[in-house]
């Protein structure tokens, strides 16, 4: 047996000392132990007796080695190595102010030594050494960013070989073993290499000559470390340039057969036969592993040793005739052990390919079998049958913790053969770690959207054009009908959001899932995704007595940004390319012919697009007399240039007088950008700057741009201290002159850390509301720096922040009440906030913790906390305060906010308390209108009659009318139709209501009085229909009987004068 850490004499040393003075009653071996020890042949340890003791799982054993527990004398101890002891390390060589991708560390040219900078880790050793003597080399000089390519892997670099220089060899200390090393050379600026790279002395790239086509090179070796050192040279080359390299360790896989303890496994396979999770020394478990079973509730050590059998059939296939009983527990008087357990293995972190079997060939019983690993769903409800007793499939997944982890969650008597894991060829994929809801969710509301919460792109953000319902897709059930869904991206391509376009069924398995059709920028398809959850079988109760129609507005064509009703009681529509329409509001709330207004595009070239979100009306402006103010910047979405937002002032009867006043305002590379306007009780106009980066530091989804002084920040404009137009507010951290920390600095920062609040709402009670979007997992945070100036004039002088990089958390939606001077915790070196959200300060569950920060780490002293949690990947944009006493005040005061990439719908809040916070709120489900948009992103109230306009920005775009239902007049009879005397302009459907029902449901629409010919036809989903009802012009409502018909979709369309006006789907239960 060998050791399993390199100063394995070190820890004997501690012991034999600890044994010899038993008063000492604590070891603390945090600094030179870390992995798994086995002392003694017998797994025991005392005088006469050896036991085995994880020691990877604890910082400080108390009370461990002490006289009560062992004799005084000498002790020996020998260690186990696995793969799992082995180095894994990904290096990216570079300039030293480089931030690299998520991930990787840095080296920028040090001499070989303990590495303690930020972006390097903790534990770490390596660096540069002189070729010819082995003798420490500085090569700090000599690494380089180019301005190309966009991917920072391969734009950074290392000159091995200077010209006139010292050449230079690198490496690593590492645990002796076999790795699988990938290195890079190239340059993006200069084709004037001939590359060669050995490793270990093997040949990796020889004689790589680059041309302006073919500018880099990479490859990979396996070789093997006995000198505690991988040595990486240049030697036959002539001005080597390094771009990165990944080290791994070496492993063939792991296969593992679950069965008896008496039976021999096939040829090439491991023996599982229910032993406790621990080091594998029986017959047929190969050296130097470590797997077995744990309790499914606190994942100690389970003894499942009597669970294992051996059936009589397939004679022909040991490997399925075999099998250990995963849930027990599940078994009338169970012959073993009836206690669920999972399967745990301990392997190097890293992407794997697992394949696994279940089924019984004898037994079926009754069994639902399912079978997820590393929380990713393998198999789902299978059902063994003697034509079918078995089911097998391959996932690939990723291990971070050193262990590999199988459970059978959600399914009932599952039996597992075997399992195959196998490192995966697919590491340069994006694929998706986890989902909200979780897999194997329960409970789940019937009103729910789905999204990615974690995802691993390798490669830079989603391609969103690939994300449509034949990639992305939610089943009933394993196999099921597909559910009609809207899905869509994020404007950062970091995540993935499906919302069904009607309730879900209660008490129903759904199956969520992503195929390799979703591809990322550079083109790579996601591994294939599945996940499951059920859902609850309590409906959500509705808001008494308040409820919306919706009705369909179809002059409204467009993608809209922004809607507000201007001082001359018209609604006015910005376009995300920069027109304004204008509409006159008809008596009945819809809208007639749009003016179009292209006075923002023509100032820059005429019928140039303009990428416009702010949009509002001067508190002075009147209805002959109109002042508007509108944000913008170039039309691009991705790779944008930076310094390039605006904001400029319209003014005249048709907006037509068009003046810059705020130029250079931060810009993000994608959809970042200086957002909504509002003018505050102080008469300044504010408005909002998104971020620049995911969490704070510059990453690779948002091009490695930072952040700068006035980004991700609520900016207040003071418009009587504007003189020279525009003001160029580009500061100096950008090249830039000006100072928003000035005495009279006319533009400045109000708030702080508020990293993409789209919209904002003064409310009556006084407060100033933020509804933010919060980061997808994978990006970086700075480490704080002594001496920066911060907004509140102070400089930074501690605590201590460390940098964090890939932040395996996505970060919450949250609203913020906004005070002035604030921070709400998006990080920005700029001005010296470093801390994220609320970082993580205890030992406990802290508010808005960050998980990847070390406990102790606090919170900016200037955090404000938050109002209200939205979750994740809810995307809360558009806000409004409902100011109209409709529904006797049911909904006065609430905040209404659109969520944009889950539930796509309005969620209403109320502010309450000594603080003003959010005490209550009603999600859009229990509020009949609020539901069914497609990326509903901004809304606006007519508070003259309670007329909500909410924009949908998905597909074409659009705008859609709720009007509040207000009559109590309507007579419904079941099968037929009885009219409300109101006439209706245009005509409309609405979603019935309930909706999934098992009855009876309600249908409301609207018929103009020119109609010569109206009717509902309802269709089954093969297009038979199966029921016509005859309407009467203005509007109405119907009930329909089900009694005769079957449960399932239905599909209800409107016809007048012998044309299909519009159609839905709803759901029968029974």
């Amino acid at each position: 047996m060998r050791t399993s850490f390199l100063n394995l004499s070190t820890a004997i040393a501690a012991m034999f000392f600890l044994l010899s003075f038993p008063f000492l009653q604590t070891l603390d071996i945090s600094s030179f132990l870390t992995n798994t020890v086995e002392f003694g042949a017998t797994n025991r340890l005392s005088v006469t007796e050896h036991r085995s003791i994880n020691l990877a799982k604890v910082s400080s054993i108390s009370n461990v080695f002490h006289a009560t527990n062992f004799s005084a004398g000498p002790y020996s101890a020998t260690g186990n190595k696995g793969a799992y002891a082995l180095t894994n390390l990904m290096i990216n060589f570079q300039d030293v102010s480089t931030v690299p991708p998520g991930g990787w560390l840095v080296d920028f040219g040090q001499p070989y030594g303990a590495r303690t900078s930020a972006n390097q880790g903790t534990g770490n050793t390596y660096g540069w050494v002189k070729r010819v003597d082995n003798t420490l080399l500085d090569m700090t000089a000599y690494g380089r960013k180019r301005s190309s390519p966009s991917d920072v892997l391969l734009a950074t670099l290392m000159h091995m070989q200077p010209s006139g220089a010292t050449e230079g060899k690198w490496e690593a200390l590492v645990v002796n073993g076999t790795y699988n090393v990938t290195v890079s050379v190239g340059d993006g600026s200069y084709v004037d290499s001939k590359h060669y790279i050995n490793i270990e002395g093997t040949a990796a790239i020889v004689n790589f000559i680059p041309t302006t086509s073919n500018r880099f090179k990479s490859s990979s070796v396996t070789v093997t470390v006995s000198d505690g050192k991988l040595t990486v040279d240049a030697i036959g080359g002539t001005n080597t340039k390094i771009n990165y390299i990944i080290i791994q360790p070496s492993i063939s896989g792991l296969n593992v057969n679950f069965q008896d303890s008496a039976t021999v496994p096939p040829a090439g396979w491991l023996k599982d036969f229910g032993q406790p999770f621990g080091v594998r020394t029986s017959a047929f478990q190969g050296s130097g592993n470590t797997y077995g079973w744990i309790h499914k509730e606190d994942n100690t050590p389970l003894d499942l040793t009597l669970n294992g059998r051996r059936r009589s059939k397939p004679s022909n296939n040991l490997l399925q005739a075999t099998l250990m009983h995963m849930q027990a527990d599940d078994v009338v008087n169970f012959a073993g052990t009836p206690i669920e357990g999972r399967w745990e293995a301990q392997i190097p972190n890293g992407l794997y390919d697992v394949t696994v079997s279940i089924g019984d060939a004898v037994y079926f019983g009754p069994n639902k079998q399912s079978i997820n690993i590393e929380g990713v769903l393998a198999i789902i409800d299978y059902i063994s049958t003697a034509t079918a007793p078995f089911k097998t499939a391959t996932v690939t997944v990723e291990v971070r913790d050193g262990r590999l982890t199988v459970d059978a969650f959600g399914g009932n008597n599952t039996k597992i053969n075997y399992i195959s894991i196998v490192p995966s060829t697919s590491s340069n994929l994006p694929f998706v770690e986890t989902v909200n809801p979780p897999n194997r969710s329960g409970n789940v509301g019937e009103y729910s959207s789905l999204s990615t919460d974690v995802l691993n792109l390798p490669n830079g953000g989603i391609n969103n054009a690939t994300i449509t319902p034949a990639t992305v897709f939610l089943t009933e059930g394993p196999g099921g009908p597909v559910v009609p869904a809207n899905v869509n991206g994020t404007g950062g391509g970091d995540a993935i959001t499906l919302v069904p376009s009607a309730p879900l069924k209660l008490s129903t398995t759904y199956v969520f899932n992503v195929t390799n059709g979703v591809k990322d920028l550079s083109g790579a398809g996601f591994i294939p995704f599945s996940s499951a959850f059920t859902t609850t079988s309590v409906p959500t109760p509705p808001l008494p007595n308040v409820t919306f129609t919706k009705v369909q507005l179809t002059n409204t064509t467009g993608k809209h940004s922004s809607l507000t009703i201007g001082p001359d009681g018209k609604l006015y529509a910005l376009t995300i390319d920069g027109i304004i329409k204008r509409f006159t509001i008809n008596a009945n709330g819809t809208l007639g012919t749009p003016q179009l207004i292209y006075s923002l595009q023509d100032a820059y070239g005429t019928r140039k697009q303009r990428l416009a979100v702010g949009f509002a009306f001067d508190p002075s402006s009147t209805a002959t007399n109109l002042i508007a103010y509108v944000t913008h910047c170039t039309y691009v979405f991705q790779n944008a240039p930076d310094w390039d937002g605006k904001l400029t002032k319209l003014s005249g009867s048709n907006l037509q007088t068009v003046q810059d006043l705020l130029i250079n305002l931060p810009r993000s590379s994608k959809d970042h950008v200086t957002n909504s306007i509002t003018f505050g009780p102080d008469g300044a106009l504010y408005f909002t700057q998104g971020s620049l980066s995911g969490m704070g530091a510059a990453d690779m989804t948002w091009n490695m741009r930072d952040e700068h002084l006035l980004s991700a920040a609520l900016l207040r404009l003071d418009l009587t201290k504007l003189s020279t137009l525009p003001l160029n507010v580009k500061t100096t951290d950008g090249g830039g002159t000006y100072n928003p920390y000035a005495t009279n600095a006319p533009l400045t920062i109000y708030a702080s850390g508020i990293r993409n609040a789209y919209d904002m709402v003064w409310h009556s009670n006084g407060e100033l509301y933020l509804p933010t979007n919060g980061s997808a997992a994978g990006g970086n945070t700075p480490a704080s720096v002594n001496g920066t100036l911060r907004p509140d004039g102070t400089t930074y002088n501690g605590p201590n922040v460390p940098a964090l990089t890939d932040v395996p958390q996505t970060q919450k939606d949250y609203l913020f009440r906004v005070k002035k001077g604030g921070y709400y915790g998006h990080p920005n070196p700029s001005r010296g906030e470093y801390a994220m959200n609320g970082a993580n300060p205890t030992a406990g569950t802290d508010p808005a913790q960050v998980d990847a920060y070390v406990i102790g780490t606090r919170p900016d002293v200037n955090w404000r906390g938050f109002a209200f949690d939205f979750q994740n990947n809810k995307s809360p944009n558009g806000a409004i305060e409902y100011k109209s006493n409709t529904f006797n005040g049911a909904l006065q005061g609430k905040l209404l906010v659109v969520r944009y990439s889950q539930n796509d719908d309005i969620i209403a809040l109320t502010p309450g308390g000594t603080n003003k916070d959010i005490v209550s709120f009603n999600e859009g489900g229990s509020i009949q209108g609020f539901t069914g948009f497609v990326d509903p992103l901004d809304l606006i109230e007519d508070v003259r009659n309670g007329n909500i306009y909410v924009s949908e920005y998905g597909g074409n775009g659009k705008i859609t009318l709720l009007k509040p239902n207000t009559s109590s007049s309507s007579s419904l009879v079941s099968g037929n139709n009885v009219g409300i005397e109101q006439s209706v302009s245009s005509a409309y459907l609405e979603q019935n209501a309930p909706n999934p029902f098992s009855d009876n449901t309600v249908i409301g629409y609207g018929v103009p009085q020119d109609a010569r010919s109206m009717k509902l036809v309802i269709t089954d989903m093969r297009g038979t229909v199966v029921k016509k009802v005859s309407l009467t012009k203005g509007k109405g409502q119907i009930t329909i009987a089900w009694e005769e018909l079957p449960a399932g979709t239905y599909v209800y369309s409107l016809w007048i004068d012998d044309k299909q006006i519009d159609s839905k789907k709803m759901i029968l239960h029974r």
